[in-house]
């Protein structure tokens, strides 16, 4: 992907499962601010999370970053569900996805603009996400974009060679509430 190239943002459906494994077995192969190991995605697994997240209906965003052309690779992926309990209605959870050669061009930055504008325009008040502490560019734009670090859960994620990496949970929270 070429910077400034016309990606086309667009709602997935499970029809897109496919491609969302693909994607997802890029960024796990990557090996980059993930949790997951590659046994442990499976074409069956995406289409169930897939499923629950567009079962969610108009609590739930679905995104996907599509390359330009026919036959267009998905590029990048978010999602943003709404708690389903009415005290907790003004929070939701995100999650983003971005494949390893289309990093750094500001995709992510879109897909999370997207999905903010969206919040916004629904009502959310409180978004957060989880982080691994040694995803530096991912912290940087989610700062970038108004996220606040809240919490660290120590020694969270087996380190690949051996040790151990801090999980960040950060949130975008509205002036003086949530």
């Amino acid at each position: 992907m070429s910077p400034g190239a016309p990606v086309r943002l667009r709602p997935l459906d499970l029809r897109d499962a496919p491609a969302v494994f693909a994607l997802n077995r890029a960024i796990v192969a990557d090996g980059r601010g993930v949790v997951l190991d590659e046994d442990e995605l499976s074409l069956e697994r995406t289409e169930a999370s897939l499923q629950r997240h567009l079962d969610a209906g108009p609590d739930a965003l679905v995104l996907g970053a599509v390359a330009p052309g026919p036959g267009g690779g998905l590029l990048g992926t978010v999602d943003l569900h709404r708690h389903p309990l009415r005290r907790l209605r003004h929070g939701a959870v995100l999650t983003i996805g971005v494949h390893p050669a289309a990093q750094g061009q500001g995709l992510g930055r879109r897909l999370m603009q997207a999905a903010l504008g969206w919040a916004d325009a629904a009502g959310i008040a409180r978004i957060e996400l989880f982080v691994l502490a040694d995803n530096a560019r991912a912290i940087r734009l989610y700062t970038s974009l108004g996220f606040v670090e809240e919490g660290r859960r120590r020694g969270f994620c087996a380190a690949d060679g051996g040790g151990w990496v801090d999980d960040l949970t950060m949130a975008r929270r509205p002036p003086g509430g949530a």
